[in-house]
């Protein structure tokens, strides 16, 4: 295992996104010498020129590693699973297709993961903002979106088309406290779910995704994670995570109850099987059930009153 950090990418029909995303490691100056990261991208039979893109980047920086494998169309978490076994680095993060690092100094980020404070902790978040992109089209025809007050603009990098970009960071909320590490016992409540995140590439014990699942599996790795070292880890430089929150995820197809009630506790049964520790779902499970239902009480999402 080397000491370095691999990039997991699962990609399917990504040909107007992939160059974006892979731009955004490789063309870093911090990067540039390539020993501190490898990328495996997971082709999940795309019927696009996805595969095509992302063997010209292999062609292009042929002094990078850059693996290249097949999903054989069996999804999202068996392709970060088959990613998570050919990992050599120390540290593994992973990143979408249609996403993109605004900043990705792995150097100065393994000289974070690597000091004393995270000598315990197996996971590691870091900052995550959202973006909406508009066409010129939609300008014309709907005007400025409402509650935003400015843009970037930009041409895409594959169709030459002009692009508006409105991005502003997550809400999510960390307390401040002495240091860099979150106990899991005393901030479950955090309940980090998503994937901005960095993991140890751990030698016994591996975690991998719940590939039956089509909801809410990035929870359960990540809480699996929280429990397995002492904690969550946070770092606020050296790399941000920049996520299309227009496009149509996992989470806007199961957003309704009718649609989802029967996933929601097919995914509740899963996190008691496998965050139980002794006679106690763990806190870090406990924290995702709560964050979960509480969310869907509150917007009356949780279970169907009626069929429409």
């Amino acid at each position: 295992m080397d000491d370095k950090i691999s990039i997991i990418v699962p990609m399917y029909n990504s040909e107007l996104t992939i160059t974006e995303t892979l731009n955004s490691i490789f063309k870093q100056k911090s990067n540039e010498d390539f020993g501190n990261f490898e990328v495996i991208i997971i082709d999940d039979g795309s019927t696009d020129d996805s595969l095509q893109v992302a063997q010209d980047f292999q062609r292009k920086y042929t002094k990078a590693n850059i693996v290249m494998l097949d999903g054989e169309g069996k999804g999202v978490s068996h392709a970060r699973n088959l990613g998570l076994t050919h990992a050599t680095g120390t540290w593994i993060t992973f990143m979408d297709s249609d996403d993109f690092f605004g900043q990705s100094d792995f150097s100065s980020v393994l000289d974070l993961l690597n000091s004393s404070e995270f000598t315990d902790v197996n996971i590691v978040t870091y900052p995550e903002y959202y973006f909406n992109e508009y066409s010129e089209r939609q300008f014309s025809e709907y005007g400025f979106p409402t509650n935003v007050r400015s843009m970037t603009v930009s041409r895409h990098p594959t169709t030459d088309k002009v692009r508006y970009r409105f991005t502003w960071k997550s809400p999510k909320v960390f307390p401040n406290i002495q240091g860099n590490v979150y106990s899991e016992n005393e901030y479950y409540w955090i309940a980090q779910a998503r994937l901005n995140v960095l993991i140890r590439n751990l030698e016994d014990n591996k975690i991998y995704f719940e590939e039956d699942l089509l909801y809410a599996e990035d929870s359960i790795f990540v809480a699996q994670y929280v429990s397995s070292g002492n904690g969550l880890g946070r770092i606020s430089k050296g790399i941000t995570y920049h996520y299309l929150k227009n496009k149509y995820s996992t989470v806007d197809k199961y957003s309704s109850s009718v649609t989802s009630y029967k996933m929601i506790l097919k995914w509740a049964d899963r996190v008691v099987e496998k965050l139980t520790v002794g006679d106690y779902v763990s806190p870090a499970g406990a924290g995702i059930l709560l964050n979960e239902f509480g969310a869907r009480l509150k917007m009356s999402r949780l279970f169907p009153m009626h069929l429409n």
